[in-house]
């Protein structure tokens, strides 16, 4: 009963590495009953990564008793098809036979943790209203492609631009409104730009795209792309077109 109200999975091993229990919190969380997974190997429910065969020694070592706890975090199929991000503690047990348990293995879900961390990551490096770079970001960059191309003698190019009229739009119809030109400003630029070109804004209404290795002629050209594809970008937004 303990072990069923716990919010953890919790699970044995044999010496094998099969299950052979699992709580009602394990069940919740897999889709899998307890009995459906006995008799499964343990790496079995896990997504296979390219440490699974050194995973694999050192559970054994468990087994053993050479190591006592193990730590790891794993992502962990589920009867659903979904998947869920799980940080393990191992733990060895005194066994005498092989249908003793001789490893405890709790889980817990770290699934939403790691989604949040993934997400503020991103926004420490993007904007989210275009989803471009932000300026500590994009200056980082700026500074890797001047690096090499001063050290293999490449030409580049940086180009700079804001928009006009953009604090009229934005007296006029509201910060949304700016807020949607923006979004279709990134829009655009993702539409126009080569797939090594970097973009970033800087702030406000000030945009900056790296093109590296171009020379002058092809960075005209590509900024005349650019302004071409703005020059079509119109907004509508309470009966007031800009």
């Amino acid at each position: 009963n303990l072990l069923d109200t716990a919010q953890a999975i919790v699970l044995t091993q044999n010496s094998e590495g099969k299950i052979i229990s699992l709580n009602a919190h394990g069940e919740m969380l897999t889709r899998y009953t307890e009995s459906e997974l006995l008799g499964k190997s343990f790496l079995n429910i896990l997504i296979p990564e390219y440490e699974s065969q050194d995973l694999l020694i050192r559970l054994k070592e468990i087994h053993t008793g050479q190591r006592i706890q193990l730590r790891h975090e794993a992502i962990m199929h589920c009867k659903d098809g979904t998947t869920r991000h799980v940080a393990w503690l191992h733990s060895h047990l005194t066994w005498s036979s092989e249908e003793d348990p001789s490893i405890l293995s709790v889980g817990l879900d770290v699934t939403e943790y790691k989604r949040v961390e993934g997400h503020l990551a991103w926004l420490a490096d993007h904007d989210p209203l275009t989803n471009m770079f932000n300026r500590r970001r994009f200056s980082e960059e700026l500074e890797q492609v001047l690096s090499r191309a001063e050290r293999y003698r490449h030409p580049g190019a940086l180009l700079f631009f804001d928009l006009d009229r953009f604090k009229y739009i934005n007296d006029t119809s509201g910060h949304q409104a700016g807020d949607t030109l923006l979004k279709i400003v990134g829009s655009m630029l993702a539409q126009t730009i080569r797939a090594d070109d970097i973009t970033g804004r800087l702030g406000g209404d000030e945009f900056a795209i790296i093109l590296p290795e171009i020379n002058a002629d092809g960075a005209i050209e590509v900024a005349k792309k650019v302004l071409n594809q703005l020059d079509q970008a119109q907004l509508t937004i309470n009966n007031r077109t800009h």
